[in-house]
């Protein structure tokens, strides 16, 4: 090969190679997203931000990689100067040129996120909810502000905007429990319980039941049991204690000192164990009056009843052993 081609040949493979490096670049900085890209981010633009300022904000939260290619998009684009105030909610990663199109247009993300709160949560579980799916829920502040509201924390599916404070969590769980209590009113007035001891009774009907009939069955028997001076004795509230389900339990769990430990305690735990549904408050009011006395749930979640105790270890042989 003459000395000639080997020139151009080298040229051509340096313009093959800076071409192949230019349009990495050009896809790295204007099609791909931030490396670490932050997902569930929101980021607010405050009115009358320069462009730079912006840029520089959004390359330091890591949503765009450059601010110098941020602002020279927005330039491209005809917005310099024009990027609309707001909180933006990023849920995945996007690349500059959608950040640009999207701060200049307002298109905020802050499209409602579906929150369901299943029945028979504690407090602790609802934070866990939160915490995953709002960006700025805090976890501890929600259980500071909900100290003494268990199982006053209506268990629902909830719209909250990705920007919902903790603050504003709490009230809208509040508000739909005292909303569901003014539905039933007449019913808790004309009752000779208390609210309190109604809700803390439908903790433990939520734990032990699910079907209604079966709701009503096990509320009669527990208030029976409290008629009659008899402790409680369920072994759903040592989930509020130490986490333990019927089949972990031993002696000594039965035996630990704790308010909830309804073995060793008569009458109610000094607070619900959990946030009932309103079939359970409901059957917490009107309990069905029976013979039986004990009850058990197999592992098909059928329960059985019993008058005496001794047909009551016997069905625990035949259906739990």
């Amino acid at each position: 090969m003459s000395i000639f081609l080997k020139k151009y040949t080298h040229y051509g493979i340096a313009y093959v190679l800076g071409v192949s490096i230019l349009c990495a670049l050009c896809y790295s900085t204007l099609f791909a997203p931030a490396f670490n890209f932050p997902e569930k981010k929101l980021i607010s633009i405050e009115a009358g931000s320069t462009t730079q300022s912006v840029a520089s904000m959004l390359e330091e939260q890591n949503v765009i990689q450059s601010s110098f290619i941020f602002s020279k998009v927005v330039i491209l684009l005809g917005g310099e100067g024009l990027l609309q105030a707001g909180t933006y909610y990023f849920d995945t990663p996007q690349n500059v040129l959608i950040v640009a199109k999207r701060l200049l247009s307002g298109d905020l993300g802050q499209e409602r996120i579906r929150i369901t709160v299943p029945e028979g949560l504690t407090r602790e579980d609802m934070g866990d909810i939160f915490e995953d799916a709002l960006p700025l829920f805090d976890k501890e502040e929600f259980l500071m502000r909900t100290k003494e509201k268990e199982g006053y924390l209506f268990p629902d599916t909830y719209y909250f905007l990705p920007s919902s404070t903790t603050s504003e969590v709490v009230f809208v769980l509040e508000h739909t429990f005292w909303e569901k209590m003014e539905l039933i009113q007449e019913e808790i007035l004309s009752s000779d319980k208390t609210l309190s001891d109604i809700i803390t009774m439908a903790s433990i009907i939520e734990a032990e039941a699910s079907a209604e009939q079966d709701r009503r069955l096990v509320s009669g028997i527990l208030w029976k049991r409290l008629d009659i001076g008899m402790p409680l004795q369920v072994d759903v509230t040592f989930r509020y204690i130490n986490g333990k389900t019927s089949a972990d339990l031993s002696l000594d769990d039965l035996e630990e000192e704790s308010p909830y430990n309804t073995y060793v305690n008569k009458g109610l735990p000094p607070t619900p164990i959990s946030s009932p549904s309103l079939e359970s408050i409901v059957a917490a009011i009107h309990p069905v009056e029976s013979a039986y006395l004990y009850f058990l749930a197999d592992s098909d979640n059928v329960v059985h009843y019993s008058e005496d105790f001794e047909e009551h270890k016997r069905k625990k042989a035949l259906y739990i052993w």
